[in-house]
Formats: C-alpha cells, structure tokens, sequence
C-alpha cells in the first residue's frame, strides 16, 4: 500500500495547482482514468516472483491516478451546478464517494472469498480447509511465513495471488468502464462569484455625525467631573 498512499497526496497536490492556474479541469480526470485504468491492468502482472522493485513500481501508476482523481472529481462537480449549490454538491459527492469505498470493500472481499475457497478446493492438501481460509484470508499469511519450503507452500502462495489478481481484473473493468464515462464531461468555468448564505457580520463605520456627537458627550461628562470635584471642595 505505501506506494500507492505516497502518490496519491503529490498527484492531488498538481492536479489543485494547474486548475487554479489554468481554470481547466477535464484534462485532470480524464489522464486520472486512464492512469488508473493502466495501473489496475499492471496489477496482473504481479506474481508471487516479482522483486521488491518491480512491485514497487507497478503500484505508482494505480496510486498517482486516483489521487488525481480525489481533487479532479471534487472540481467537475462543483463547477457544473449552481453557484449557490456547491456546498450541497461538494456533501453529495463526498458521501457517494465513501458509500462506493463501502460498496468496493464489499465486493473485493467476495471476489476473493469465492475465489480463494474454489482455488484452495482444487488443491488435495487444503480441500478439507477452503471453508475457513476464505472466511478469513488475513490468518492465511501468517500460515504461509510459518509454512517450510515446499510444493504445498508454494500451492498455497500462488492460490492467494490467483484471488487477488481477480480482484484487480474488477478493479480494471470498474476503471475502464469510468473511463468511457469520463469522456462525456463537459466543460464549465472556475470562474464563479461565490454566493454562500453563510459569512461575517460587518458593522458600518461610525459617521462623522455620531464621531462628533460621542466627543461632545466624552467632553460633557468630564466637565461635569470637574465640576462635582470643585463643589466637593467648597463644601469642605
């Protein structure tokens, strides 16, 4: 996950900068999509083989696109419906984004269940456990580092990147399908008179009538000081 997490922020981070210089947005989303379709595809070519580098950077792409995307999206909406409209827009698409997260959660963990169980199935050594592995495929990795070396070890690690490699195949038909979708923006300006009900309320200056009134009030009130003070010391 760390190369994916470290390229999302400085992806986002770009695509904020240029759109505020350049007042464009649709390019961000669609190199977003494709970069995430592409990423997703270079997932299948992970195996349990690859080198340390080789799966480092076979995750850049798949991170550098969605981060794109978190900003790209966030924009595209916003500047697509009423001025008046955008904090309600910016909630609807932030809680749509979230119950998708929920949703591709869901649908990844099946994925891999079915997949793993049907896997582990086919496999003599671990027929009678495909019930229990799927069911909690986390347990699973700890098994394979205290396994020894062998042919039952190497079945159970290549099971397990079979699974995940079909939940990168979704991945890429979910992305590819965006993709398509993406092409169909329109684009809208940046440039909107922000109208919000909310803001600060700002007093009116003081005139030069009320100034001038409170100065004579000021000059009053300290006559009259003066005044009390000087009868005080009569009187004693």
């Amino acid at each position: 996950m760390l190369p994916e997490t470290l390229t999302v922020t400085p992806a986002g981070g770009i695509v904020g900068i240029v759109a505020t210089l350049t007042g464009h947005y649709r390019w961000s989303v669609w190199i977003g999509w494709i970069l995430t379709t592409v990423g997703c595809g270079l997932l299948l070519l992970l195996r349990p083989e690859t080198s340390v580098a080789g799966w480092i950077w076979l995750n850049v792409p798949v991170g550098t696109g969605t981060g794109m995307l978190f900003p790209a999206m966030a924009l595209s909406i916003q500047a697509a419906c009423e001025p008046a409209l955008n904090g309600q827009a910016a909630a609807f698409f932030s809680f749509l984004r979230t119950f998708g997260q929920s949703i591709g959660v869901a649908i990844s963990g099946v994925i891999f269940q079915n997949v793993f169980k049907r896997k582990l199935a086919a496999i003599e050594a671990f027929a009678p456990l495909a019930d229990q592995f799927s069911r909690d495929a986390t347990i699973v990795i700890d098994i394979i580092k205290r396994m020894p070396a062998g042919q039952d070890r190497q079945n159970l690690v290549v099971a397990y990147n079979d699974s995940l490699r079909m939940i990168w195949v979704s991945m890429l038909a979910f992305a590819a399908f965006s993709t398509v979708l993406s092409t169909a923006i329109k684009g809208y300006t940046l440039n909107q008179i922000h109208v919000t009900q909310q803001g600060l309320v700002q007093q009116d200056p003081p005139s030069e009538i009320s100034t001038a009134d409170e100065r004579e009030k000021q000059e009053r009130n300290v006559k009259d000081m003066g005044d009390r003070e000087l009868n005080a010391t009569h009187i004693t």
